[in-house]
């Protein structure tokens, strides 16, 4: 499976990043460990910023390390 991306925000440790397709309709945010509430709620809003409609983020649970 392929296609195209773009990175539209990063972290200068690479610790996190944000892509999304070339259409917008996937956004997508990476980060290396489980993001805080706060992280998660920086990196959102950082997402909405670049224009993205943030109301369709999903936020899996995540298993505890």
């Amino acid at each position: 499976v392929t296609w195209d991306y773009w990175v539209l925000d990063h972290d200068e440790a690479y610790t996190w990043f944000i892509s999304a397709d070339p259409t917008f309709e996937r956004l997508f945010i990476y980060t290396r460990e489980v993001p805080t509430a706060a992280q998660r709620e920086r990196l959102t809003e950082r997402a909405r910023a670049l224009g993205y409609d943030v109301s369709r983020l999903e936020f899996p649970a995540q298993p505890p390390r």
